[in-house]
């Protein structure tokens, strides 16, 4: 590769300079006036002249930039250097790749994850090992026999992990329980009843109260009114639904403290590679602060999990009650009141009734709900 510079120097009597270093032989390229000043490009052995010729002028020049050419020698040194560097990478990854650094359970309950973890550790899978030390056809049966609701396990490596897949095992269905009466469990109205056994003692629409009897523990063999009716005793087996309503009240005055930011923030990072965590000697010195904690994970072979916690400092302020404010809150409770409902709990009906007094905001939040009501009693 040729020796490049660019020159830059005065423009001042700048077209003898041009013949000048043209007398010489220079051959000059790019030749243009920026700034008030000259600026041209030399190549090769020109390079050295030009120099030369502006000192002996004793022109103010500056060499903007400068590209010599390289020596044989130091041109093989540097493939060596960069070669030798490449080697160390390819091996570091080589050796690297042998290793696992993480182990990933997947499975749908917990507590069976939690028990595969645990047969995992004392098998010494944790930490940094080497993949050659993983039998997976012995560690799949080691999971099996010893976890009783396993019904599937895949074990392999992907990367620089081991990756665990199980599912459960379905459980058997029980059969529905007998008693010899079903009672209401609480105050509510029918709204559904099936009976499998025994004889209903009320009907849909019925208002009940906690503990009243809902189905009885007979059959009536003929018609009830008869006066020769036998009633035959059997178990009471059924399942009955009844509407309930729940409530949730808001007391909210019409000011309210807010946390605002005041754009001052720090940082704080953490950089775990392999089984190696790094993390920053900052600390927080906000007194309110809100924290937001970004994750990012990248490589396959050399697992390097980044971690960036970013600390927003708070001031309070006081606010008016506003529209978005109260719609808020109620999003809130509705929420908080639906995380008490159960899984087979349906939703019919909400509604919300809401008053102002002097500087206070009353807010009723109902729910109507469809539930099962019953209980039996043997």
């Amino acid at each position: 590769m040729r020796e490049r510079a660019v020159i830059r120097t005065d423009r001042l009597n700048c077209s003898r300079l041009v013949n000048q270093l043209r007398e010489k032989k220079i051959a000059l390229y790019n030749v243009r006036i920026e700034e008030e000043q000259l600026v041209f490009v030399v190549y090769g052995d020109d390079v050295d002249k030009a120099i030369e010729l502006l000192n002996d002028k004793k022109k103010t020049y500056r060499v903007v930039e400068i590209r010599r050419k390289k020596s044989w020698k130091k041109i093989v040194k540097e493939h060596l250097v960069s070669g030798f560097s490449w080697f160390l990478v390819v091996a570091a990854i080589f050796v690297a790749s042998r290793f696992c650094y993480k182990v990933d359970v997947v499975a749908d309950d917990i507590v069976l994850k939690n028990q595969v973890e645990s047969i995992l550790v004392e098998e010494g899978y944790r930490g940094v090992f080497l993949k050659s030390k993983v039998d997976r056809e012995v560690l799949k049966q080691k999971i099996l026999s010893s976890t009783s609701d396993t019904a599937y396990a895949d074990v392999k490596l992907s990367g620089g992990r081991l990756v665990v897949s199980i599912k459960q095992a379905h459980k058997q269905m029980q059969e529905s329980a007998e008693y010899t009466a079903i009672y209401a469990e609480c105050d509510c109205v029918i709204t559904k009843i099936f009976v499998e056994s025994g004889t209903a003692l009320v009907k849909e629409g019925d208002r009940v109260v906690k503990g009243q009897k809902l189905i009885d523990g007979y059959i009536d063999l003929k018609d009830p009114l008869d006066p020769q009716n036998v009633k035959q005793p059997v178990k009471a087996k059924g399942l009955v639904y009844g509407k309930v309503w729940k409530s949730s009240r808001l007391v909210l005055p019409d000011k309210y403290i807010s946390t605002e930011r005041t754009g001052n923030t720090m940082i704080a990072n953490q950089v775990s590679v392999g089984g190696w965590t790094w993390k920053s000697k900052k600390q927080n010195l906000f007194e309110n602060f809100e924290v937001e904690t970004r994750r990012k994970s990248t490589g396959n072979i050399i697992k390097i999990d980044v971690e960036k916690t970013t600390f927003f400092e708070t001031t309070p302020i006081e606010k008016t009650v506003d529209r978005d404010y109260i719609d808020s809150r109620i999003n809130s409770a509705k929420i908080d009141l639906q995380s008490e409902f159960e899984e087979d709990w349906k939703v019919v009906d909400c509604w919300n009734f809401e008053k102002r007094l002097d500087n206070l905001y009353i807010i009723d939040i109902y729910y109507e709900l469809e539930i099962p009501v019953w209980y039996g009693e043997e």
